[in-house]
């Protein structure tokens, strides 16, 4: 898994559109076990996000583990959400990566 900060791992990197990648998180967000835990995404530049989805995270020994299907060949935006109402939303920056086209 591709380190992109402290807190979250993708695989695979770089993202290409129209496949699957696989995010661990292990940020503030993971300190109660006991909450559910939620990707918040979409697809777009600045603040306008489009397609936007979510997916509830899956508890590992090693953080939060979600899989999402990639959309396009924009800018996929990320940031984590809990049960509790609780955000982590990269201090206000978001996740974002760039989309490679299929097969760059």
């Amino acid at each position: 898994m591709k380190k992109l900060s402290e807190y979250l791992f993708i695989d695979p990197y770089p993202v290409t559109g129209d496949g699957e990648i696989k995010i661990l998180y292990k940020g503030k967000l993971t300190v109660s076990r006991q909450n559910k835990l939620f990707v918040y995404y979409g697809y777009g530049r600045d603040l306008v996000w489009n397609y936007v989805d979510q997916r509830q995270m899956e508890g590992s020994s090693q953080g939060f583990l979600a899989t999402i299907k990639v959309r396009g060949n924009d800018q996929l935006n990320i940031c984590f959400h809990d049960d509790q109402g609780h955000w982590d939303n990269n201090k206000g920056r978001n996740w974002s990566l760039i989309i490679s086209k299929k097969g760059c």
